[in-house]
């Protein structure tokens, strides 16, 4: 499996956003899956790519998995935090480690460029395996009120601790919308 950091380039927008589709499309339903792969779009469309990092696993040239990291701000000032959201893998190459591989290549990549925590909104029992642990969201405020605040997890990138952070952090404008929290 062959792993990529490959930017949001614009020609392969839409091969990104039909993974997104279809691995969610046949993981939940038709409409969760358009409404992430509408997401993956605007995320692609409308962060800058100094706060964007894609990553993709390819197999025999074919994109097998593909996940985005966004730069998130907290109000002091000196630390880098990024959001990773959304992971989709292709439906037949779950289960074989290809996304948490992928997570893994992510995640050092952005140790490699200073980062100092990454948060996800998400299933807990799956990323807790790759590292990330339960967050206080008084510790670590969410950009939003969260429905699922069993899902706010995250990691500090040096292996300690997330450090507390002082007010919410702030999303890029795709994520700024509390219906998805």
């Amino acid at each position: 499996m062959e792993h990529l950091d490959e930017g949001a380039r614009p020609e392969r927008v839409d091969a990104l956003v039909a993974l997104v589709e279809a691995s969610f499309r046949d993981a939940a339903d038709s409409d969760e899956a358009r409404i992430v792969s509408d997401l993956a779009r605007s995320i692609i469309a409308t962060t800058p790519a100094s706060d964007l990092k894609v990553c993709s696993a390819l197999s025999d040239g074919a994109r097998r998995a593909v996940i985005l990291f966004t730069r998130m701000h907290p109000a002091e000032s000196g630390r880098s935090v990024f959001l990773l959201s959304p992971v989709a893998v292709a439906t037949d190459a779950q289960g074989q480690g290809v996304g948490s591989g992928l997570i893994a290549f992510g995640l050092e990549r952005l140790r490699q460029d200073g980062a100092d925590t990454v948060v996800t909104y998400g299933d807990p029992s799956f990323y807790g395996r790759l590292g990330f642990a339960a967050l206080d969201p008084d510790a670590v405020p969410p950009p939003h009120p969260l429905s699922q605040p069993v899902g706010w997890i995250g990691q500090a990138l040096d292996g300690g601790a997330v450090r507390p952070m002082s007010g919410p952090l702030k999303t890029v404008p795709a994520f700024d919308r509390p219906d998805i929290w």
